[in-house]
């Protein structure tokens, strides 16, 4: 096992946004880590998008690295696990382990941290890098719909450590595919990307409340229930051109349609209806984007009986008609 030592002070500076300069001179310290490791791209000022996109050579650990106050950090985790641990304040600590479908939302105030990587996993996650101003100029000082411990980091006056864990969403799962395969360039490039950049903070936020809200709800899940859930969703995808009904799906995993109605949404943050019409969307945009088949194979292939529909229900979601979207595929394919 590689360990390596690093007391790389990671710290932002150039008020009143950070531009995280700083942060690629000490990964570049670093190059036994990792062969690729940030790219980051500003997207404006105090908003910074990051991909990571490595491959560990060994189990390696990097311990010491200094943080001082950071952005909040909405992130997303693609693949791979990575382990981390936080020492704060008067020596509290904190870990966890990134997991593949997992995001997370961080405040971290100074610290000191320590990473390990496992071997021969691929890691990739996407994060976006918010300067909590920002962000309270962007919701113009409204937080009713985001918790109490969050509010006084948005506004200035709490610098105290925050962490909350989920699920992440096939909305947040269709935006993140968009953001790796952003179809533009230059400043065009940047605004499609900010706009993602928005869309995934307000579902992440969405997210929060409704963990938030679950918390205050006696009728918390059990363990077993939450398994049986994700049971259902996998299903769900293996059957997406003829889906069980709701009935028989709950049938399927054992339990009642309302539990697995309530627990979906609580645990997905949609319907078990929405989440299914998701992923058949995603999946007809890819394989549109894969160019072997016209609209109306791809409509059946995910499900739609109605080719209007299905055109119908794309272009609520993208914008934009599949037939104009193949279209414009296969003019740049040429």
């Amino acid at each position: 096992m590689y360990e390596q030592q690093s007391t790389q002070n990671i710290n932002e500076t150039g008020p009143p946004f950070s531009d995280y300069s700083t942060i690629s001179e000490a990964v570049r310290k670093w190059p036994e880590l990792l062969r690729e490791i940030f790219q980051l791209t500003s997207l404006r000022p105090g908003l910074t998008l990051v991909v990571v996109n490595s491959q560990p050579q060994g189990n390696l650990i990097v311990k010491g690295v200094q943080i001082e106050p950071s952005p909040l950090e909405f992130s997303f985790y693609l693949s791979g696990t990575v382990k981390s641990e936080y020492t704060y304040g008067l020596r509290q600590r904190d870990a966890y382990v990134t997991e593949p479908g997992k995001m997370g939302l961080w405040f971290v105030p100074r610290a000191t941290c320590a990473i390990e990587c496992s071997t021969g996993q691929p890691v990739r996650w996407v994060s976006l890098r918010i300067e909590p101003q920002l962000l309270n100029i962007i919701l113009e000082g409204q937080f009713d719909q985001i918790p109490p411990d969050l509010r006084g980091i948005v506004d200035g006056s709490s610098e105290n450590y925050y962490k909350r864990i989920s699920t992440m969403t096939a909305s947040i799962q269709m935006a993140i595919h968009q953001i790796l395969n952003c179809p533009y360039g230059g400043s065009i490039k940047r605004i499609y990307l900010e706009s993602k950049a928005m869309e995934l903070i307000s579902h992440q936020l969405a997210q929060v409340a409704l963990i938030e809200s679950g918390r205050k709800n006696p009728s918390v899940l059990r363990p077993d229930d939450i398994e049986r859930i994700h049971e259902a969703r996998d299903i769900l995808i293996h059957n997406l051109e003829n889906p069980p009904s709701l009935l028989d799906l709950a049938l399927q995993v054992g339990l009642n349609d309302t539990k697995l109605k309530r627990g979906f949404r609580r645990i997905f943050g949609t319907t078990v209806f929405g989440y299914l019409q998701l992923k058949r969307l995603e999946q007809a945009r890819s394989l549109l984007e894969e160019r072997n088949m016209n609209v109306s194979e791809v409509a059946a292939t995910v499900g739609y009986s109605s080719l209007s529909h299905f055109a119908k229900v794309f272009k609520q979601h993208f914008g934009t008609k599949p037939s104009f979207y193949l279209s414009e595929l296969l003019n740049k394919a040429d």
